[in-house]
């Protein structure tokens, strides 16, 4: 099965060089943007952490509107941002930005992401 027709994708997310998280992209959750998305595997960033959540700004252009857009975000979700085209992390639960989409979870490492420094590069791979 090719990566365009899978149903969900382990990711790691690798940080100056260090493997530190896993997680998951489940494509029923918003298939259009997991489509654009892993079709994009690996994907270069940086970080920024805010209001607790880890924002990658992406080096990548989806041009998507919000195609399942979220209201609550849960620890651990991970989101695609479409105003500024990043990727999110949720450090905590409670509301979503305006026009993010789930796409999928962090498995393992959680912690460690929300510890990262500001403006440390991340790297999001395919791991299968």
């Amino acid at each position: 099965m090719t990566q365009k027709h899978k149903l969900q994708i382990k990711i790691g997310f690798e940080v100056e060089g260090k493997n530190i998280s896993r997680g998951e992209l489940k494509r029923y959750l918003a298939p259009i943007t997991f489509d654009e998305i892993i079709h994009k595997l690996p994907i270069d960033g940086v970080a920024s952490i805010r209001e607790n959540i880890l924002q990658i700004n992406v080096n990548i252009e989806i041009i998507r509107g919000a195609e399942k857009p979220a209201i609550k975000i849960n620890q651990g979700d991970i989101l695609f941002w479409p105003p500024n085209n990043s990727i999110i992390i949720a450090l905590q639960s409670g509301p979503a930005l305006p026009q993010s989409v789930k796409i999928g979870t962090i498995d393992e490492g959680l912690s460690q992401l929300s510890h990262i420094d500001q403006g440390a590069r991340i790297r999001i791979k395919p791991l299968e």
